[in-house]
């Protein structure tokens, strides 16, 4: 399965069919906390497919190195008592050619 990944126009590009499950399991693995449903899905043409990222069929750990996520961590919140401070997520700019083998 081929995927393009546009983090600038928040799009997913697929170019084959796909069952639904197996796609989802591939872009629930690729995001971190649902930001993929941030992305909008188009299929057709793939373009610019250069320098993909491949990914094996057999998992690894760790399970999928995510080189288009920028993890930050936010200030410290005082609530109830307790201490906590939040991740957020951001995206490097780029598109990101990934390929599940």
């Amino acid at each position: 399965m081929k995927i393009q990944l546009d983090t600038v126009k928040k799009t997913i590009k697929i170019e084959e069919e796909v069952l639904m499950g197996e796609f989802m399991d591939k872009i629930k693995s690729l995001f971190p906390k649902k930001t993929w449903r941030e992305f909008k899905l188009i299929s057709g043409i793939i373009t610019e497919w250069i320098n993909p990222i491949i990914y094996p069929t057999y998992p690894t750990y760790p399970v999928y190195p995510q080189p288009w996520i920028i993890y930050t961590t936010s200030e410290t919140h005082y609530e109830n008592g307790s201490i906590s401070s939040g991740m957020t997520v951001d995206y490097k700019p780029g598109i990101y050619n990934i390929d599940f083998q």
